[in-house]
């Protein structure tokens, strides 16, 4: 399989629910979050941006704490492509949701650093 097949990988994506019996409404994460962290593991961040981006406009089936994971890799991706003040406001978002997101945090101070 190779990532540079997004409609590829969103098929297969959708077979391995399907074998394991998960219907797509029972899924709390978009689709677009999932291809996404498979960009995001493998440093393919231009991609995994526009799949986070994505996955955040199609936010209103995502819990809170979903949505502040995705920001928070979305943070990350902008800091490693270089664009520093877009991951600050992403991780400073990130850190104001619910949940408290460890990685924000340690992205901040990172940022901090640089």
């Amino acid at each position: 399989m190779r990532f540079e097949e997004p409609f590829r990988i969103r098929r297969n994506l959708d077979e391995i629910r399907g074998m394991l019996g998960i219907p797509p409404a029972a899924t709390p994460r978009a689709l677009s979050d999932d291809l996404g962290s498979i960009y995001f593991s493998t440093n393919r961040y231009k991609e995994a941006i526009e799949e986070f981006r994505r996955a955040l406009e199609g936010a209103e089936g995502m819990t809170a704490e979903a949505e502040a994971e995705v920001r928070e890799k979305l943070a990350w991706c902008s800091f490693w492509t270089g664009e520093i003040d877009e991951a600050s406001a992403l991780a400073a978002e990130a850190k104001r949701s619910d949940g408290v997101r460890p990685g924000a945090l340690v992205l901040e101070g990172r940022i901090a650093l640089e």
